[in-house]
């Protein structure tokens, strides 16, 4: 079976581009103010229109896209990748307040989790150093970096993960870059992998061996990623049960840096073990209970001193 293709919950979604509506009517609206400190009057009034104009324009260049005949072509590729990936396409997340970030297709798998910006760029593209060209009338032309563009998508997304308490998974995130249909591709240097085609993609993360994540973390950080809502402050109650979270840890723990293992049981229960303190311990414990696992009881582990562990599903 194929990888199984999901979508972000619909209304959610437009709660989403209501406050990037609003955030760039803000923007717009700051636009307008400085022109009026920096040139009052008729000069004004006229200048006013054409920085609404070239704000459009960037806005625009910024939310570039694939149409749709490409994008169903970079999804037959992904028929090759098995049936344990989750593919969520067009994500919006909202990670900070007031700050968000549009991923073309997010993939996760046991390899870890693959953000992915997607362009439709034609033509000649040259890429050297995170930097890019695009040939237009036998000229090189410099043009955005989807590599930069997507180190910051990986940035707050890691952001994201943290609030949601996933924070364990930040290390497992992958950004890539997907040119669907250009003519020639050549690039060097580059501190980010930048594929040709969909299939160039699927064949790399087949010939990857890596096994980050079980099947049932692929389903709940999915599931959760397809009802994110937008961004909320911590609740009052929350900061309280925080820091005394971080009270009930105690400065002997602080010096004892803990080593995680995630392993199965001979009958496949699924556990973590931690070797450190009992209070760290239990605190991991809590966090796997508030991402809805089903976890039990923690155990000291009878074979090595300062060890615990627990199972979950």
């Amino acid at each position: 079976m194929p990888a199984k293709l999901l979508k972000q919950n619909r209304e959610i979604k437009e709660e989403f581009y209501k406050k990037i509506a609003e955030k760039q009517a803000r923007e717009k609206e700051i636009i307008k103010e400085k022109i009026d400190d920096a040139v009052p009057g008729f000069l004004g009034k006229i200048l006013k229109p054409a920085a609404e104009f070239v704000y459009n324009i960037e806005q625009k260049k910024k939310e570039e896209r694939g149409d749709d005949g490409e994008f169903i072509s970079f999804l037959k590729f992904f028929l090759l990748l098995p049936s344990e990936w989750r593919i969520i396409n067009d994500v919006v997340l909202e990670p900070v307040e007031d700050e968000f970030i549009q991923i073309d297709h997010l993939m996760i798998g046991p390899l870890g989790i693959f953000l992915i910006e997607t362009k439709n760029w034609r033509g000649a593209i040259l890429a050297k150093k995170d930097e890019f060209l695009r040939k237009e009338n036998n000229k090189w032309v410099k043009t955005s970096s989807p590599i930069k563009q997507n180190y910051r998508h990986q940035k707050l997304f890691g952001e994201w993960l943290k609030r949601e308490g996933f924070e364990k998974y930040i290390d497992f995130i992958f950004p890539v870059v997907l040119f669907v249909s250009p003519d020639w591709l050549k690039t060097e240097d580059c501190t980010m992998p930048v594929f040709d085609s969909g299939l160039a993609l699927s064949i790399y993360l087949r010939g990857k061996k890596e096994n980050y994540l079980s099947i049932s973390e692929i389903e709940n950080l999915a599931n959760r990623i397809i009802n994110a809502k937008p961004f909320t402050k911590m609740p009052v109650s929350e900061k309280i049960e925080k820091k005394a979270e971080e009270k009930a840890v105690t400065k002997e723990s602080v010096h004892i840096k803990p080593t995680l293992e995630n392993g199965k049981t001979k009958d496949g229960r699924e556990y973590m073990k931690i070797r450190g303190t009992e209070e760290i311990a239990n605190l991991l414990r809590e966090r796997y209970i508030k991402m809805g696992k089903k976890v039990s009881s923690l155990y000291k582990d009878k074979y090595e001193d300062g060890a615990w562990f627990f199972y979950y599903e």
